[in-house]
Protein backbone atom coordinates (compact mmCIF):
# COMPACT_ATOMS: atom_id res chain seq x y z
CA UNK A 1 0.00 0.00 0.00
CA UNK A 2 1.12 3.54 -0.68
CA UNK A 3 2.35 5.52 2.30
CA UNK A 4 2.79 9.24 2.82
CA UNK A 5 6.23 10.43 3.86
CA UNK A 6 6.62 13.56 5.98
CA UNK A 7 9.62 15.76 5.29
CA UNK A 8 10.82 19.00 6.87
CA UNK A 9 11.64 21.26 3.95
CA UNK A 10 12.40 24.23 6.21
CA UNK A 11 11.91 24.85 9.92
CA UNK A 12 8.25 24.81 10.87
CA UNK A 13 6.99 23.80 7.42
CA UNK A 14 6.03 20.22 6.61
CA UNK A 15 5.88 18.63 3.20
CA UNK A 16 3.82 15.49 2.59
CA UNK A 17 5.10 13.32 -0.22
CA UNK A 18 3.08 10.33 -1.40
CA UNK A 19 4.41 7.67 -3.73
CA UNK A 20 2.78 6.62 -7.02
CA UNK A 21 0.27 3.82 -6.85
CA UNK A 22 -0.88 0.85 -8.95
CA UNK A 23 -4.21 -0.95 -9.45
CA UNK A 24 -2.92 -3.84 -7.35
CA UNK A 25 -2.00 -1.56 -4.45
CA UNK A 26 -5.33 0.21 -4.61
CA UNK A 27 -7.28 -3.05 -4.65
CA UNK A 28 -5.32 -4.39 -1.68
CA UNK A 29 -6.01 -1.25 0.31
CA UNK A 30 -9.67 -1.23 -0.65
CA UNK A 31 -10.15 -4.86 0.38
CA UNK A 32 -8.32 -4.29 3.67
CA UNK A 33 -10.06 -1.08 4.74
CA UNK A 34 -13.35 -0.63 2.93
CA UNK A 35 -15.69 -3.42 4.02
CA UNK A 36 -19.27 -3.28 2.81
CA UNK A 37 -22.07 -3.72 5.33
CA UNK A 38 -23.65 -7.19 5.13
CA UNK A 39 -26.81 -6.00 3.35
CA UNK A 40 -24.73 -4.00 0.84
CA UNK A 41 -22.36 -6.77 -0.27
CA UNK A 42 -24.16 -7.21 -3.57
CA UNK A 43 -23.01 -3.71 -4.58
CA UNK A 44 -19.64 -3.40 -6.29
CA UNK A 45 -19.57 0.21 -7.46
CA UNK A 46 -16.38 0.95 -5.51
CA UNK A 47 -14.47 -1.83 -7.28
CA UNK A 48 -15.69 -0.62 -10.66
CA UNK A 49 -14.58 2.91 -9.87
CA UNK A 50 -11.15 1.64 -8.86
CA UNK A 51 -10.69 -0.18 -12.17
CA UNK A 52 -11.79 2.89 -14.12
CA UNK A 53 -8.94 4.93 -12.60
CA UNK A 54 -6.28 3.04 -14.55
CA UNK A 55 -7.95 2.46 -17.92
CA UNK A 56 -6.37 3.62 -21.14
CA UNK A 57 -7.44 7.28 -21.65
CA UNK A 58 -9.02 6.34 -24.98
CA UNK A 59 -11.20 3.78 -23.21
CA UNK A 60 -12.25 6.32 -20.59
CA UNK A 61 -13.14 8.73 -23.38
CA UNK A 62 -15.12 5.97 -25.09
CA UNK A 63 -17.17 5.35 -21.94
CA UNK A 64 -17.88 9.08 -21.69
CA UNK A 65 -18.87 9.20 -25.37
CA UNK A 66 -21.37 6.39 -24.83
CA UNK A 67 -22.98 7.96 -21.76
CA UNK A 68 -22.98 11.41 -23.33
CA UNK A 69 -24.50 10.12 -26.58
CA UNK A 70 -27.46 8.64 -24.71
CA UNK A 71 -27.92 11.89 -22.79
CA UNK A 72 -27.77 14.04 -25.93
CA UNK A 73 -30.31 11.83 -27.70
CA UNK A 74 -32.64 12.07 -24.71
CA UNK A 75 -32.21 15.84 -24.36
CA UNK A 76 -32.81 16.45 -28.08
CA UNK A 77 -36.13 14.60 -27.95
CA UNK A 78 -37.42 15.34 -24.47
CA UNK A 79 -35.88 18.57 -23.09
CA UNK A 80 -37.42 21.67 -24.72
CA UNK A 81 -34.46 23.91 -23.88
CA UNK A 82 -32.06 21.74 -25.92
CA UNK A 83 -34.25 20.52 -28.76
CA UNK A 84 -33.53 23.30 -31.24
CA UNK A 85 -29.87 23.93 -30.47
CA UNK A 86 -28.95 20.24 -30.53
CA UNK A 87 -30.77 19.82 -33.80
CA UNK A 88 -28.86 22.71 -35.35
CA UNK A 89 -25.45 21.36 -34.23
CA UNK A 90 -26.23 17.87 -35.51
CA UNK A 91 -27.39 19.19 -38.89
CA UNK A 92 -24.21 21.25 -39.20
CA UNK A 93 -21.97 18.40 -38.00
CA UNK A 94 -23.80 15.22 -39.10
CA UNK A 95 -20.87 12.88 -38.41
CA UNK A 96 -19.73 14.46 -35.14
CA UNK A 97 -19.16 12.24 -32.14
CA UNK A 98 -20.94 13.14 -28.87
CA UNK A 99 -17.99 15.02 -27.34
CA UNK A 100 -17.64 17.09 -30.52
CA UNK A 101 -21.37 17.86 -30.48
CA UNK A 102 -21.03 18.91 -26.85
CA UNK A 103 -18.10 21.23 -27.64
CA UNK A 104 -20.26 23.05 -30.18
CA UNK A 105 -23.10 23.81 -27.77
CA UNK A 106 -23.19 27.23 -26.08
CA UNK A 107 -22.32 27.18 -22.37
CA UNK A 108 -25.21 27.20 -19.92
CA UNK A 109 -24.89 29.99 -17.36
CA UNK A 110 -26.36 30.00 -13.87
CA UNK A 111 -28.80 32.74 -14.80
CA UNK A 112 -29.96 30.76 -17.84
CA UNK A 113 -30.48 27.66 -15.70
CA UNK A 114 -32.54 29.67 -13.26
CA UNK A 115 -34.59 31.54 -15.88
CA UNK A 116 -35.23 28.44 -18.01
CA UNK A 117 -35.82 25.89 -15.27
CA UNK A 118 -39.17 24.80 -16.69
CA UNK A 119 -37.82 24.13 -20.20
CA UNK A 120 -34.78 22.29 -18.77
CA UNK A 121 -37.10 19.70 -17.23
CA UNK A 122 -37.84 16.79 -19.56
CA UNK A 123 -41.29 16.06 -20.89
CA UNK A 124 -40.81 12.49 -19.62
CA UNK A 125 -38.08 10.54 -17.84
CA UNK A 126 -36.16 7.68 -19.50
CA UNK A 127 -37.55 4.20 -18.81
CA UNK A 128 -36.49 2.98 -15.39
CA UNK A 129 -35.36 6.41 -14.18
CA UNK A 130 -37.13 8.79 -11.83
CA UNK A 131 -36.83 12.25 -10.36
CA UNK A 132 -36.31 11.99 -6.59
CA UNK A 133 -35.13 15.30 -5.16
CA UNK A 134 -34.10 18.91 -5.69
CA UNK A 135 -30.71 20.37 -4.82
CA UNK A 136 -30.24 24.08 -4.21
CA UNK A 137 -27.29 26.39 -4.42
CA UNK A 138 -26.45 28.12 -1.16
CA UNK A 139 -27.15 31.68 -2.33
CA UNK A 140 -27.09 34.31 0.38
CA UNK A 141 -28.89 36.88 -1.80
CA UNK A 142 -31.69 36.39 -4.28
CA UNK A 143 -33.35 33.09 -5.15
CA UNK A 144 -31.04 30.04 -5.06
CA UNK A 145 -30.91 27.90 -8.17
CA UNK A 146 -32.93 24.70 -7.83
CA UNK A 147 -31.93 21.64 -9.86
CA UNK A 148 -34.10 18.54 -10.14
CA UNK A 149 -32.09 15.38 -9.49
CA UNK A 150 -32.57 11.81 -10.64
CA UNK A 151 -32.03 8.77 -8.44
CA UNK A 152 -29.18 7.68 -10.72
CA UNK A 153 -27.32 10.95 -10.23
CA UNK A 154 -27.76 11.27 -6.46
CA UNK A 155 -26.85 7.64 -5.80
CA UNK A 156 -23.35 8.19 -7.18
CA UNK A 157 -22.32 10.74 -4.57
CA UNK A 158 -21.55 8.30 -1.75
CA UNK A 159 -19.51 6.03 -4.04
CA UNK A 160 -17.50 8.91 -5.45
CA UNK A 161 -16.94 10.14 -1.89
CA UNK A 162 -15.59 6.72 -0.93
CA UNK A 163 -13.18 6.89 -3.88
CA UNK A 164 -12.07 10.33 -2.70
CA UNK A 165 -11.53 9.17 0.87
CA UNK A 166 -9.46 6.27 -0.47
CA UNK A 167 -7.33 8.64 -2.54
CA UNK A 168 -6.80 10.75 0.58
CA UNK A 169 -5.70 7.57 2.45
CA UNK A 170 -8.36 7.99 5.11
CA UNK A 171 -8.93 4.97 7.36
CA UNK A 172 -12.71 4.47 7.71
CA UNK A 173 -12.30 2.68 11.03
CA UNK A 174 -11.00 5.89 12.65
CA UNK A 175 -13.04 8.87 13.89
CA UNK A 176 -14.18 11.58 11.47
CA UNK A 177 -15.23 15.04 12.66
CA UNK A 178 -16.97 17.80 10.73
CA UNK A 179 -17.41 21.42 11.78
CA UNK A 180 -19.91 22.89 9.34
CA UNK A 181 -23.04 25.07 9.17
CA UNK A 182 -25.74 23.21 11.06
CA UNK A 183 -27.92 23.14 7.94
CA UNK A 184 -25.21 21.09 6.19
CA UNK A 185 -25.02 18.46 8.94
CA UNK A 186 -27.54 15.64 9.43
CA UNK A 187 -30.46 16.38 11.72
CA UNK A 188 -30.47 15.10 15.26
CA UNK A 189 -32.51 12.10 16.42
CA UNK A 190 -35.16 14.68 17.40
CA UNK A 191 -35.50 15.64 13.74
CA UNK A 192 -34.14 19.13 14.40
CA UNK A 193 -30.92 21.00 13.71
CA UNK A 194 -28.27 20.93 16.41
CA UNK A 195 -28.40 23.27 19.38
CA UNK A 196 -25.37 25.50 20.20
CA UNK A 197 -22.70 23.38 21.84
CA UNK A 198 -24.39 20.11 20.90
CA UNK A 199 -22.36 17.25 19.39
CA UNK A 200 -23.93 15.15 16.66
CA UNK A 201 -22.95 11.47 16.63
CA UNK A 202 -23.33 8.68 14.11
CA UNK A 203 -21.50 6.85 11.32
CA UNK A 204 -19.27 8.58 8.75
CA UNK A 205 -20.98 11.12 6.55
CA UNK A 206 -21.99 9.90 3.08
CA UNK A 207 -20.29 6.48 3.17
CA UNK A 208 -21.53 5.10 6.48
CA UNK A 209 -24.72 3.72 4.94
CA UNK A 210 -22.67 1.40 2.72
CA UNK A 211 -19.44 0.63 4.61
CA UNK A 212 -18.29 -0.26 8.10
CA UNK A 213 -16.92 2.94 9.62
CA UNK A 214 -15.71 4.32 12.87
CA UNK A 215 -17.62 7.09 14.67
CA UNK A 216 -18.55 10.46 13.24
CA UNK A 217 -18.94 13.62 15.33
CA UNK A 218 -20.41 16.87 14.05
CA UNK A 219 -20.28 20.37 15.52
CA UNK A 220 -21.75 23.66 14.30
CA UNK A 221 -19.34 26.28 13.02
CA UNK A 222 -21.45 28.92 14.76
CA UNK A 223 -19.87 27.81 18.02
CA UNK A 224 -16.97 30.07 19.04
CA UNK A 225 -13.54 29.10 17.75
CA UNK A 226 -12.31 28.26 21.25
CA UNK A 227 -15.33 25.97 21.65
CA UNK A 228 -14.45 24.31 18.34
CA UNK A 229 -10.92 23.74 19.61
CA UNK A 230 -12.33 22.31 22.83
CA UNK A 231 -14.60 20.00 20.83
CA UNK A 232 -11.67 18.68 18.80
CA UNK A 233 -9.45 18.18 21.83
CA UNK A 234 -12.23 16.32 23.67
CA UNK A 235 -13.20 14.12 20.70
CA UNK A 236 -9.66 13.59 19.35
CA UNK A 237 -10.70 12.73 15.77
CA UNK A 238 -8.32 11.35 13.18
CA UNK A 239 -9.80 13.47 10.37
CA UNK A 240 -11.51 16.83 10.18
CA UNK A 241 -13.79 18.08 7.40
CA UNK A 242 -14.32 21.85 7.48
CA UNK A 243 -14.56 25.01 5.40
CA UNK A 244 -11.11 26.31 4.50
CA UNK A 245 -11.27 29.53 6.51
CA UNK A 246 -12.54 27.64 9.55
CA UNK A 247 -9.66 25.17 9.31
CA UNK A 248 -7.22 28.05 9.35
CA UNK A 249 -8.90 29.63 12.37
CA UNK A 250 -8.82 26.36 14.31
CA UNK A 251 -5.17 25.94 13.32
CA UNK A 252 -4.39 29.38 14.75
CA UNK A 253 -6.45 28.92 17.90
CA UNK A 254 -5.38 25.30 18.48
CA UNK A 255 -1.77 26.34 18.95
CA UNK A 256 -0.41 22.89 18.10
CA UNK A 257 -2.69 21.24 20.65
CA UNK A 258 -4.61 19.24 18.04
CA UNK A 259 -3.12 16.31 16.13
CA UNK A 260 -4.84 14.93 13.04
CA UNK A 261 -4.06 12.33 10.41
CA UNK A 262 -5.57 14.57 7.74
CA UNK A 263 -8.10 17.28 7.03
CA UNK A 264 -10.42 18.06 4.13
CA UNK A 265 -10.86 21.72 3.20
CA UNK A 266 -14.13 22.53 1.48
CA UNK A 267 -16.16 25.45 0.11
CA UNK A 268 -13.65 28.30 0.13
CA UNK A 269 -10.32 29.51 -1.18
CA UNK A 270 -7.31 27.66 0.21
CA UNK A 271 -4.12 29.59 -0.53
CA UNK A 272 -0.59 28.15 -0.22
CA UNK A 273 -0.05 30.18 2.96
CA UNK A 274 -3.25 28.82 4.49
CA UNK A 275 -2.26 25.29 3.52
CA UNK A 276 1.15 25.71 5.19
CA UNK A 277 -0.40 27.02 8.41
CA UNK A 278 -2.97 24.23 8.63
CA UNK A 279 -0.58 21.40 7.78
CA UNK A 280 2.04 22.65 10.22
CA UNK A 281 -0.47 23.13 13.04
CA UNK A 282 -2.05 19.70 12.65
CA UNK A 283 1.02 17.81 11.41
CA UNK A 284 -1.07 16.33 8.60
CA UNK A 285 -1.91 17.02 4.94
CA UNK A 286 -4.87 19.10 3.80
CA UNK A 287 -6.99 17.57 1.04
CA UNK A 288 -9.42 19.27 -1.35
CA UNK A 289 -12.16 18.45 -3.81
CA UNK A 290 -14.23 20.35 -6.33
CA UNK A 291 -17.98 20.03 -6.41
CA UNK A 292 -21.18 21.84 -7.27
CA UNK A 293 -24.51 21.52 -5.49
CA UNK A 294 -26.09 21.48 -8.94
CA UNK A 295 -24.07 18.47 -10.12
CA UNK A 296 -22.40 16.78 -7.15
CA UNK A 297 -18.81 15.74 -6.72
CA UNK A 298 -16.90 16.74 -9.86
CA UNK A 299 -13.23 16.10 -9.05
CA UNK A 300 -10.82 15.44 -6.18
CA UNK A 301 -7.33 16.82 -5.74
CA UNK A 302 -4.56 14.25 -6.20
CA UNK A 303 -2.07 14.20 -3.29
CA UNK A 304 0.78 13.30 -5.67
CA UNK A 305 0.16 15.47 -8.68
CA UNK A 306 -1.61 18.47 -7.15
CA UNK A 307 -4.14 18.32 -9.98
CA UNK A 308 -7.84 17.52 -9.80
CA UNK A 309 -8.86 14.11 -11.16
CA UNK A 310 -12.32 14.28 -12.74
CA UNK A 311 -14.86 11.64 -11.78
CA UNK A 312 -15.30 10.75 -15.44
CA UNK A 313 -18.15 8.32 -14.79
CA UNK A 314 -20.22 11.21 -13.45
CA UNK A 315 -19.35 14.23 -15.59
CA UNK A 316 -17.34 15.79 -18.42
CA UNK A 317 -15.14 18.80 -17.61
CA UNK A 318 -13.85 21.35 -20.13
CA UNK A 319 -11.45 24.27 -19.54
CA UNK A 320 -12.12 26.83 -22.27
CA UNK A 321 -10.90 30.31 -23.24
CA UNK A 322 -12.98 33.42 -23.93
CA UNK A 323 -13.88 32.06 -27.39
CA UNK A 324 -15.05 28.75 -25.96
CA UNK A 325 -12.05 26.84 -27.31
CA UNK A 326 -10.03 24.34 -25.22
CA UNK A 327 -7.25 26.07 -23.28
CA UNK A 328 -3.64 25.19 -23.89
CA UNK A 329 -1.89 23.35 -21.03
CA UNK A 330 -0.82 25.82 -18.39
CA UNK A 331 -3.41 28.42 -19.37
CA UNK A 332 -6.38 29.21 -17.20
CA UNK A 333 -9.93 29.31 -18.49
CA UNK A 334 -13.60 28.92 -17.69
CA UNK A 335 -14.61 25.61 -16.12
CA UNK A 336 -17.58 23.94 -17.84
CA UNK A 337 -19.20 20.80 -16.40
CA UNK A 338 -21.65 18.39 -18.05
CA UNK A 339 -23.51 16.00 -15.75
CA UNK A 340 -23.82 12.56 -17.37
CA UNK A 341 -26.40 10.89 -15.14
CA UNK A 342 -29.07 13.49 -14.38
CA UNK A 343 -31.89 13.11 -16.88
CA UNK A 344 -34.24 14.91 -14.47
CA UNK A 345 -32.69 18.27 -15.46
CA UNK A 346 -29.76 17.90 -17.87
CA UNK A 347 -26.99 20.48 -17.52
CA UNK A 348 -24.82 20.55 -20.66
CA UNK A 349 -21.64 22.65 -20.54
CA UNK A 350 -22.76 24.24 -17.28
CA UNK A 351 -20.61 27.30 -16.58
CA UNK A 352 -19.51 26.96 -12.97
CA UNK A 353 -18.28 30.58 -13.08
CA UNK A 354 -14.87 29.35 -11.92
CA UNK A 355 -11.44 29.64 -13.47
CA UNK A 356 -9.12 26.62 -13.53
CA UNK A 357 -5.79 25.71 -15.13
CA UNK A 358 -5.65 23.26 -18.04
CA UNK A 359 -3.11 20.40 -17.78
CA UNK A 360 -1.94 17.55 -19.97
CA UNK A 361 0.18 14.44 -19.69
CA UNK A 362 0.16 11.65 -17.12
CA UNK A 363 -0.25 12.34 -13.43
CA UNK A 364 2.57 11.21 -11.12
CA UNK A 365 0.09 9.07 -9.18
CA UNK A 366 -0.36 6.67 -12.11
CA UNK A 367 -4.08 7.26 -12.58
CA UNK A 368 -5.33 8.02 -16.08
CA UNK A 369 -8.55 9.93 -15.36
CA UNK A 370 -8.99 13.35 -17.00
CA UNK A 371 -7.53 16.15 -14.90
CA UNK A 372 -7.37 19.90 -14.48
CA UNK A 373 -5.08 22.14 -12.45
CA UNK A 374 -5.71 24.50 -9.58
CA UNK A 375 -9.10 26.18 -9.29
CA UNK A 376 -8.38 29.88 -9.17
CA UNK A 377 -11.72 31.33 -8.17
CA UNK A 378 -14.98 32.71 -9.41
CA UNK A 379 -14.57 34.57 -12.70
CA UNK A 380 -17.16 37.29 -12.04
CA UNK A 381 -15.76 38.02 -8.61
CA UNK A 382 -12.13 38.16 -9.76
CA UNK A 383 -12.91 40.15 -12.91
CA UNK A 384 -14.60 42.87 -10.87
CA UNK A 385 -11.61 43.58 -8.63
CA UNK A 386 -9.33 46.60 -9.17
CA UNK A 387 -5.80 46.05 -10.44
CA UNK A 388 -3.43 44.85 -7.73
CA UNK A 389 -6.14 43.60 -5.37
CA UNK A 390 -4.88 40.03 -5.16
CA UNK A 391 -1.30 41.17 -4.70
CA UNK A 392 -2.31 43.29 -1.70
CA UNK A 393 -4.53 40.55 -0.27
CA UNK A 394 -1.70 38.08 -0.73
CA UNK A 395 0.70 40.43 1.09
CA UNK A 396 -1.64 40.53 4.10
CA UNK A 397 -1.87 36.76 4.17
CA UNK A 398 1.88 36.33 3.83
CA UNK A 399 2.47 38.82 6.63
CA UNK A 400 0.06 37.00 8.94
CA UNK A 401 1.67 33.66 8.17
CA UNK A 402 5.24 34.88 8.73
CA UNK A 403 4.77 36.70 12.04
CA UNK A 404 7.21 36.02 14.90
CA UNK A 405 6.06 32.95 16.87
CA UNK A 406 5.18 34.93 20.01
CA UNK A 407 2.90 37.20 17.98
CA UNK A 408 1.46 34.42 15.83
CA UNK A 409 0.43 32.53 18.96
CA UNK A 410 -2.01 35.31 19.85
CA UNK A 411 -3.95 35.30 16.55
CA UNK A 412 -7.30 33.53 16.54
CA UNK A 413 -9.21 34.75 13.50
CA UNK A 414 -8.99 37.46 10.86
CA UNK A 415 -11.02 38.91 8.02
CA UNK A 416 -10.10 41.50 5.39
CA UNK A 417 -12.45 43.87 3.59
CA UNK A 418 -11.75 46.14 0.61
CA UNK A 419 -14.08 49.13 0.47
CA UNK A 420 -15.30 50.97 -2.61
CA UNK A 421 -12.97 53.92 -1.87
CA UNK A 422 -10.01 51.41 -1.88
CA UNK A 423 -9.69 51.69 1.90
CA UNK A 424 -8.91 48.31 3.48
CA UNK A 425 -9.81 46.97 6.92
CA UNK A 426 -8.20 44.07 8.76
CA UNK A 427 -10.37 42.62 11.52
CA UNK A 428 -8.40 40.65 14.08
CA UNK A 429 -9.43 38.44 16.96
CA UNK A 430 -6.31 38.05 19.12
CA UNK A 431 -5.67 37.25 22.76
CA UNK A 432 -4.80 40.10 25.07
CA UNK A 433 -4.20 43.46 23.37
CA UNK A 434 -2.15 42.10 20.48
CA UNK A 435 -4.39 43.17 17.57
CA UNK A 436 -2.54 46.46 17.11
CA UNK A 437 0.85 44.74 17.32
CA UNK A 438 -0.28 42.37 14.58
CA UNK A 439 -1.45 45.37 12.56
CA UNK A 440 1.92 47.06 13.02
CA UNK A 441 3.57 43.94 11.57
CA UNK A 442 1.18 43.75 8.62
CA UNK A 443 1.01 47.43 7.54
CA UNK A 444 4.53 47.88 6.10
CA UNK A 445 4.32 44.55 4.25
CA UNK A 446 0.96 45.57 2.83
CA UNK A 447 2.44 48.89 1.67
CA UNK A 448 5.41 47.18 -0.01
CA UNK A 449 3.04 45.15 -2.20
CA UNK A 450 1.67 48.21 -3.98
CA UNK A 451 4.65 48.37 -6.37
CA UNK A 452 5.10 52.12 -6.81
CA UNK A 453 1.49 53.19 -6.29
CA UNK A 454 0.44 54.99 -3.17
CA UNK A 455 -0.60 52.44 -0.56
CA UNK A 456 -4.32 52.59 0.32
CA UNK A 457 -5.16 53.03 4.00
CA UNK A 458 -5.27 49.85 6.09
CA UNK A 459 -7.32 50.03 9.28
CA UNK A 460 -6.88 47.39 11.97
CA UNK A 461 -9.93 46.54 14.07
CA UNK A 462 -9.84 44.34 17.17
CA UNK A 463 -13.06 42.33 17.31
CA UNK A 464 -14.57 38.89 17.80
CA UNK A 465 -17.46 39.57 15.40
CA UNK A 466 -17.04 38.85 11.71
CA UNK A 467 -19.25 39.19 8.64
CA UNK A 468 -20.76 35.92 7.51
CA UNK A 469 -20.71 34.19 10.89
CA UNK A 470 -24.49 34.04 11.27
CA UNK A 471 -24.89 32.77 7.71
CA UNK A 472 -22.38 30.00 8.31
CA UNK A 473 -20.50 31.06 5.17
CA UNK A 474 -17.49 32.93 6.52
CA UNK A 475 -15.09 34.37 3.94
CA UNK A 476 -11.59 35.59 4.81
CA UNK A 477 -11.60 38.21 2.06
CA UNK A 478 -14.51 40.51 1.16
CA UNK A 479 -14.61 43.31 -1.39
CA UNK A 480 -17.25 45.89 -2.19
CA UNK A 481 -16.19 45.55 -5.83
CA UNK A 482 -17.36 41.94 -5.97
CA UNK A 483 -20.90 41.07 -7.04
CA UNK A 484 -23.13 39.85 -4.25
CA UNK A 485 -22.31 36.19 -3.48
CA UNK A 486 -24.75 33.74 -5.00
CA UNK A 487 -23.35 30.24 -4.67
CA UNK A 488 -20.39 30.15 -2.34
CA UNK A 489 -20.40 26.40 -1.81
CA UNK A 490 -17.78 25.51 -4.40
CA UNK A 491 -14.37 24.39 -3.19
CA UNK A 492 -11.73 26.81 -4.45
CA UNK A 493 -7.99 26.82 -5.04
CA UNK A 494 -5.40 29.57 -4.74
CA UNK A 495 -6.18 33.06 -6.08
CA UNK A 496 -4.07 34.48 -8.93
Amino acid sequence: MRRSVIENVRPGVLSFVAMPTTPEQELAEQRARWRLLPHMRHLQWHDRLLKDEFLDPAEIRGHQEKALGLLLDFAASNVPFYGTVLGEVRRRLPNARPLEVLANLPPLTRNQAQENAASLRPLRMPPGQRRVDVTRTSGTTGQPIEIDQSAASLSRFAWLKQREFRWFRMDPSAKLAAIRPMTELPRTSRGTHMEPGEVLRGEWLYVGKYFHTGPFVGFSNLNAVEEQVGFLRAENPAYLLMQSAGLEHVAFAGGGRIALRGSVAISQTLTPAMRATIETAFGAPVHQNYGLNEIGLVASRCPEGGRYHVHAEHCVVEIVDDEGQPCRPGDRGRLLVTALANAAMPLLRYDADDLAVAVEGPCPCGRTLPSFGEVIGRYRRIAALPRGTWRRWGAIQLALHTMPPNLAATLRRYQVRQFRDEHWALKIDATGDHAEAIGAWVRPRFAEAVEGDEAPPLTVVATDRFEGDLLGKFQSFLSDFMPAPDTADTPQGAPP
